[in-house]
């Protein structure tokens, strides 16, 4: 492998892990909104 296709593979693979990172964080906030729109004590979710 060359120099260039390795530095190219790894361009690759970080632009897919920084993709997936940012995907996960958008459905774990997006599952912190709908848990306290489902929250029945939602004081739990606010702080004192």
């Amino acid at each position: 492998m060359s120099v260039a296709a390795a530095a190219a593979a790894a361009s690759t693979y970080l632009a897919r892990r920084a993709a997936q990172k940012e995907r996960v964080r958008i459905l774990y906030r997006r599952t912190l909104k709908d848990t306290l729109d489902w929250a029945v004590h939602r004081h739990i979710f606010y702080k004192e």
